[in-house]
C-alpha cells in the first residue's frame, strides 16, 4: 500500500480537547477522525488496525468454543431503563423523567404506625428502608417535601422470607403475590433495591437463594427484560458476605454493615467510625461493594454518617423510628438533620469517588478521625470528631500532587488554615464533622474581586467565591471600564458578609486607581472599620501624599503610613498593602515597596466588626473623606503577598 495511494490526514498540532496521551497520537496519525463530541471515524489506518484487532480475539474466543453473534444497533428501552442501579464502587443511581440521576440513600426504618411518612421527607430522610407490601410503597412515595418532590424511594424487605425467624419463612407465594401488586400499581420507579436484613440466620441457604430467583424472574418490566433493581444485604459479619457473590452464585449486588457500636470508644477500637465498611470490604473473596452504612444510636449521628462516608459509604440506613428506640423526633441529632441532607446533597459528587487516594494524611490527635477524596484535580478532606469536646488537630500532607497552600471550608467558603511545611491546624467541632478542600490557587483564597468593568448599572460584581458584590451610591458611575468617584459623597457598599472579616489571618488589599490632583484628607480607598480605636476592623486609604493601614481591634488601633507617594497625576497606579500580622504591613505602588511599618502589637487580636460594611472609594460614613478620581480593581485576600507577588498584582 502507496502512501499517495490511500488517505492518512495526519495533524502536527495537538488537536484542542484532547488530552490523554493515546487520544492525541491517534488524532494525530491520522487513525481516527472526531465527527463530534464522542463520535469518531476509523479511518484507513485505524480500521486496518481495528480489524486486525478483531481478528486476533476472534480466533482466541473460537479457540475458546464461544459462539458469534452480531446485536442490533436499537436495542428494547426497558434494557437500559431500570428503576434502580449500582456501579463497581457502589454509587447508587435512580432514573427518573428520562435521565439517570446520582442518588445517595439516607433511609429510615420507618413507624408503620403513623399514618404520614411525610414527616420524614421533610427532614430529609429520602428512602423507607424495610418496605412490606406495596401500600408501604406508595405511602413513602406520598411523602412528598422540597427534599424529595416526588416522594420516598422504598426498600422492599426480604428478610421475612428468607428467615425461619418469620412467619412468612418461604413464602414464596407471598413474595410473589408482593412484587406483582407493585408492578400492578405502578410503583416499580419507587423501588430502590430489594433489602436483605441477613445477620440473625447466616446458616440459611436454599430458601435464599430460591427468593432470590424468584426476584430476578419478577423484576421485570413488560417487555419482559430485567430491570435489575439490586439486592441490598445488611451484614452482621465481616465473613459471610462473601459467599453471596461468588463464581457459582449471585444472590447480592450490595452489602451493608453495623459503622459504630451504641457507646463512644476510643480509637483504634474497630467499633468507632466506619472501619468495619473497609474490613469487610476488604475480606478475602468479597466481590460486593461494601457501602451502605447501618446506625443503630444517634447521640453522634452526624460524625457517624460523615465517617462513614470518608471510608467508602455510599448510603446510610438509622435504625429506627418507634417501638422500643421511641419517637425518632426525640433523637439529639433530628434538628440537623435537614443540614446533613444539605451537605450530603452538595458533597454527592465527590462522595460518588473512590474513597482512597495517592496521597495521604496523618494527623497527632488519634480522636478525630479523616478521609481523603480526589475530585477535579483537587484534594478534598473529611474530618469528623465523636468526642463531646472539640479537638484541635495539626494535619501532615504527603504524597499531595500538587502545593497546596490554604484549606477551605468546602460549605462556607472560608478559608480556615494556611498549610506549611505541609501541615496545617484545625479544630473539629464536638460530636461534629467539616469537609475540607486544599487549595493551591491565591484566586480561591479571596474575600473580594471586583473588576469593576460592567457597562451600566449600579452593581460592581464579586469575582470571588463569596459573590460581595458591590452596590454603586449616591452618584457613582461607571465610566469607561471603571468606577467614576466624585469625591464627595460617591461610594461602592460591599455589605458586611463574615467573609470580609480577617480574624487572626493576614491580609493583602490591592486596587487599581486613578486619582486626580485634588484629594480630600484620609480619602477611603478601602475601609470597614478602624474609624478610631473603638471601631474595629481596617482601612486602606491615601492621605497627604501618603498611603495609610489602619488596623482596630475595638480597644486599640495601630496607624501604619507609607512614605510619600506620587499618584494623584490622574494616570492609572496599582495600590497595595500586604500585611503580615506578626511583622509589618509593607506598601506597595505600582508593584515597588513604598515603605512599611510594624503591625505585630495586634497579632493575636481577632479583628471582626458584624456592623461596619465594606466601602469603596470612601472611608467609613465622612462624605468629607471620599476619594475622588476613578477606581477599575479592588482584591482582598485573606494572606499576605510576597513582594514578587506584589509586583504582578496589576490588572
Amino acid at each position: 500500500m502507496l502512501w499517495t495511494h490511500t488517505l492518512i490526514p495526519t495533524m502536527k498540532e495537538t488537536p484542542e480537547g484532547a488530552e490523554i496521551p493515546s487520544h492525541v497520537l491517534m488524532l494525530r496519525a491520522g487513525l481516527i477522525n472526531q465527527v463530534m463530541a464522542g463520535a469518531y471515524t476509523y479511518m484507513p489506518l485505524g480500521l486496518r488496525a481495528l480489524k486486525k484487532a478483531e481478528r486476533i480475539v476472534r480466533d482466541e474466543m473460537d479457540a475458546a468454543g464461544a459462539i458469534e453473534l452480531a446485536l442490533p444497533a436499537m436495542s428494547p428501552r426497558g434494557l437500559w431503563e431500570q428503576t434502580g442501579r449500582v456501579d463497581a464502587f457502589g454509587n447508587v443511581k435512580i432514573y427518573k423523567n428520562g435521565a439517570w440521576y446520582p442518588f445517595f440513600p439516607i433511609a429510615v426504618y420507618a413507624d408503620g404506625s403513623r399514618a404520614d411518612w411525610t414527616v420524614y421527607s421533610v427532614q430529609g430522610f429520602n428512602t423507607n428502608m424495610w418496605a412490606g407490601t406495596y401500600a408501604d410503597l406508595q405511602k413513602a412515595k406520598n411523602a412528598t417535601s422540597v427534599f424529595n418532590p416526588d416522594g420516598m424511594m422504598s426498600g422492599l424487605g426480604i428478610a421475612g422470607y428468607t428467615s425461619p425467624l418469620f412467619a412468612n419463612y418461604n413464602n414464596i407465594a407471598l413474595l410473589t403475590s408482593t412484587i406483582n401488586q407493585i408492578k400492578a400499581y405502578g410503583l416499580m420507579d419507587s423501588l430502590l433495591w430489594y433489602y436483605w436484613d441477613n445477620e440473625n440466620c447466616p446458616g440459611e441457604w436454599a430458601v435464599p437463594l430460591a427468593v432470590i430467583n424468584t426476584i430476578r424472574e419478577l423484576d421485570t418490566d413488560t417487555d419482559g427484560i430485567s430491570l435489575m433493581h439490586p439486592v441490598y444485604c445488611l451484614e452482621g459479619d465481616e465473613g459471610i458476605a462473601r459467599r453471596y457473590n461468588n463464581s457459582n452464585v449471585r444472590m447480592t449486588d450490595i452489602i451493608g454493615s453495623y459503622v459504630t457500636a451504641d457507646t463512644v470508644t476510643t480509637y483504634p477500637d474497630e467499633t468507632r467510625g466506619a472501619l468495619k465498611l473497609i474490613t469487610t470490604g476488604n475480606v478475602e473473596q468479597q466481590k460486593n461493594p461494601v457501602v451502605i452504612a447501618q446506625i443503630n444510636s444517634g447521640a453522634q449521628f452526624r460524625p457517624r454518617v460523615f465517617n462513614a462516608i470518608a471510608n467508602g459509604a455510599k448510603g446510610i440506613g438509622f435504625w429506627k423510628d418507634g417501638g422500643s428506640a421511641g419517637a425518632i423526633e426525640n433523637q439529639p441529632w433530628w434538628s440537623d438533620l435537614p443540614n446533613i441532607r444539605h451537605e450530603i446533597d452538595q458533597l454527592l459528587p465527590i462522595i460518588q469517588t473512590p474513597h482512597w487516594t495517592s496521597w495521604s494524611l496523618s494527623s497527632n490527635n488519634s480522636l478525630a478521625d479523616f478521609g481523603t477524596r480526589d475530585y477535579q484535580g483537587e484534594g478534598y478532606v473529611i474530618a469528623t470528631n465523636e468526642q463531646s469536646t472539640a479537638q484541635s488537630v495539626t494535619c501532615t500532607i504527603a504524597g499531595l500532587p500538587y502545593t497546596a497552600t490554604a484549606v477551605r471550608n468546602f460549605f462556607t467558603n472560608e478559608i480556615e488554615a494556611y498549610i506549611n511545611n505541609n501541615q496545617f491546624n484545625i479544630t473539629v467541632p464536638a460530636c461534629g464533622s467539616k469537609v475540607y478542600v486544599l487549595e493551591s490557587n491565591i484566586e480561591e483564597m479571596l474575600a473580594l474581586k471586583l473588576l469593576c468593568s460592567e457597562s451600566g448599572g449600579t452593581t460592581a460584581y464579586d469575582g470571588s467565591y463569596f459573590a460581595n458584590n458591590g452596590t454603586l451610591l449616591n452618584g457613582a458611575a461607571f465610566s469607561s471600564g471603571a468606577v467614576s468617584l466624585d469625591g464627595a459623597n460617591d461610594r461602592v457598599n460591599c455589605g458586611h458578609n463574615s467573609s470580609l472579616e480577617i480574624g487572626t489571618l493576614d491580609l493583602t488589599i490591592t486596587a487599581r486607581v486613578k486619582l486626580n490632583a485634588t484629594q480630600n484628607t484620609y480619602a477611603g480607598i478601602v475601609t470597614k472599620g478602624a474609624g478610631s480605636p473603638t471601631d474595629a476592623g481596617y482601612t486602606f486609604m491615601y492621605n497627604n501624599g501618603t498611603l495609610n493601614f489602619w488596623l482596630s481591634n475595638g480597644t486599640a488601633r495601630i496607624n501604619a503610613v507609607s512614605n510619600n507617594v506620587s499618584i494623584t497625576d490622574n494616570a492609572w497606579h496599582t495600590v497595595g498593602v500586604s500585611v503580615t500580622r506578626n511583622g509589618n504591613a509593607v506598601f506597595y505602588v505600582d508593584g515597588i515597596s513604598a515603605g512599611s511599618c510594624s503591625v505585630s502589637s495586634l497579632s493575636s487580636s481577632s479583628i471582626v466588626n458584624a456592623n461596619r460594611n465594606l466601602l469603596l472609594g470612601s472611608w467609613i460614613s465622612y462624605y468629607a473623606y471620599s476619594l475622588r478620581g476613578s477606581m477599575d480593581y479592588v482584591k482582598i485576600s485573606k494572606r499576605a503577598l510576597t513582594s514578587a507577588e506584589m509586583g504582578t498584582a496589576t490588572r
